[in-house]
């Protein structure tokens, strides 16, 4: 019978070096990725660098309704570091269905993989499919390989315009005080 080895060994022997001594990564200069895509994210207390990217070019409606982007528009793309030069990258995008085959292409060919694609809304016109994607690479090759999928759509890029402050016409002390829990207004959505 050959040697064994604990689950905690077997973990340490293929754990990269400097996880076993928790040294601290470099830092990555996320503004690389703000130039790659064109638009400013927000480092998150998590430690991933998330870009939002609501579809405020679209109009879309479900009976009548419009649907807000901060409701159930907003592309988005994180990027978690795993080294000193490289990251992960997750996000999903909201597409016209006409924009998901150019930018399944353009994606693909930037090294950015498909991870699904689905419906989120019903019955809404035009209709919007969601394309979750991820990749793994330098941070400005990842955000330059999204944006040039974004290119091929209506997507916003650069400083949203300030939204004038509204009145939601809701009581939102009064939800809070329900859920227990304290929200934002963003968008006209609560």
């Amino acid at each position: 019978m050959g040697p064994r080895f604990s689950p905690l060994a077997a973990l340490l022997l293929i754990m990269p070096a400097r996880q076993q001594a928790q040294q601290p990564l470099a830092p990555i200069d996320w503004k690389q990725v703000d130039a790659g895509l064109g638009k400013s994210g927000a480092l998150q207390p998590d430690g991933a660098y998330k870009v939002g990217m609501p579809r405020s070019d679209l109009h879309v409606t479900i009976g009548g309704v419009a649907v807000k982007p901060t409701l159930a528009l907003g592309s988005w793309v994180a990027f978690k570091q795993v080294n000193d030069t490289e990251a992960m990258l997750m996000g999903d995008l909201v597409l016209l269905e006409a924009e998901v085959g150019p930018v399944l292409g353009k994606l693909q060919e930037g090294g950015i993989e498909q991870t699904a694609l689905h419906n989120h809304l019903l019955h809404e016109s035009p209709h919007v499919m969601y394309m979750h994607i991820g990749g793994h690479g330098t941070p400005a090759k990842l955000a330059a390989a999204v944006h040039a999928g974004l290119a091929l759509t209506g997507t916003p890029l650069g400083a949203a315009p300030a939204a004038p402050a509204a009145s939601l016409g809701i009581d939102t002390a009064q939800m809070e005080q329900i859920l227990g829990f304290h929200g934002r207004v963003n968008g006209g959505v609560y």
